[in-house]
């Protein structure tokens, strides 16, 4: 007879309950002594399981079959990987192990929305290896299928989050669709992630790919808005990165999305003096875009004194031209204290 007859009912839900007090973990590593209790109907949750039994990769092939795991229509149905991914006691091996486990990769197969908002966490670990995704025996299903959480496709995922290598090894596969767009609206171009080892992988892809950068000129205005979110979070670095890129040129004027603000609004609303001064050499550039309030550049410097007079050299370019009443540029020019400047 089963030795653990007379403590715990052979049902689930007290096996998974006795998994989080049980003092000898190391006998629930023993795949006879799982599968003794699988005779008598006791199968541990997976996420529960992993989630307390400090298990070795070694052992997963052989341990991870005898578990039970969740619906793969459910919302947990990979939260045995979520687990393993969050989890700071384990390692990381132990999460490479579990992808190439038979039972899993059929579910892989059977729930990729699940399997994808599963990973996020891993996306955001630099120590994590993405590229077991690439050997995946369905990575041409996997590439283009967006998350059960967010609708983020994996390019979404490493532009996200600057694993730009990751990012490379997708933008190889033939059948990528670079212009998925998330719940949000979103291509995976609108999240990139604002460092400038990030942005200037990317702005080298987009002329080595002819479908990133044809997504990219049919959203420049996404990538404004990353470089707006860049100088208004003073990561100057990420913004001289663009402005000394041929692509300013046709970056220039586009209005970013929902402020429908240029970079030259951003600067003078953030103060970037060096930015502005930048801006105004670029061939082209329309210092009376307004945004979707209708304000010019010159209209959004913050009504300081002491910003005023860095700008001051600036109020006389002759291609400045006021189309806002008296009134309002002399709002412009007040200092907060109400004092004329």
């Amino acid at each position: 007879p089963n030795p653990l007859q007379s403590v715990f009912p052979y049902n689930s839900a007290v096996a998974d309950e006795m998994l989080g007090i049980i003092q000898d973990k190391t006998t629930l590593l023993d795949p006879v002594v799982l599968r003794s209790l699988h005779r008598y109907g006791i199968q541990f949750n997976a996420d529960s399981y992993l989630r307390v039994v400090p298990i070795q990769p070694v052992m997963l092939p052989v341990i991870y079959p005898l578990l039970r795991h969740q619906p793969i229509s459910s919302s947990k149905a990979f939260s045995d990987l979520d687990v393993l991914i969050k989890a700071e006691a384990h390692d990381l091996d132990l999460v490479q192990a579990l992808v190439h486990v038979p039972e899993f990769a059929l579910r892989i197969e059977a729930g990729t929305p699940g399997f994808l908002t599963a990973l996020e966490p891993a996306f955001r670990n630099r120590q994590f290896d993405l590229e077991f995704l690439i050997n995946l025996p369905n990575i041409d299903d996997i590439v283009n299928t967006k998350s059960s959480q967010f609708g983020q496709t994996l390019l979404h995922y490493a532009f996200e989050n600057g694993r730009m290598e990751f990012a490379k090894q997708l933008l190889d596969l033939p059948n990528i669709d670079v212009g998925i767009r998330n719940i949000w609206n979103r291509t995976p171009i609108r999240g990139l992630h604002c460092d400038s080892e990030t942005v200037n992988a990317f702005l080298t892809f987009q002329s080595l790919y002819p479908k990133l950068r044809m997504v990219l000129y049919q959203n420049l205005g996404e990538f404004v808005s990353v470089l707006n979110e860049a100088l208004s979070d003073a990561y100057m670095d990420v913004v001289m990165l663009a402005l000394s890129h041929p692509l300013i040129t046709d970056l220039v004027n586009v209005r970013d999305w929902p402020f429908r603000r240029t970079l030259l609004q951003c600067a003078f609303e953030k103060c970037r003096l060096g930015t502005v001064k930048v801006l105004l050499q670029v061939p082209g550039i329309d210092v009376n875009v307004t945004d979707k309030d209708g304000h010019s550049a010159i209209y959004l410097l913050p009504h300081k004194y002491e910003v005023v007079a860095q700008f001051i050299d600036l109020l006389q370019v002759p291609e400045i031209k006021y189309s806002v009443p008296t009134l309002q540029i002399g709002l412009c020019l007040r200092t907060w204290s109400g004092d004329e400047v």
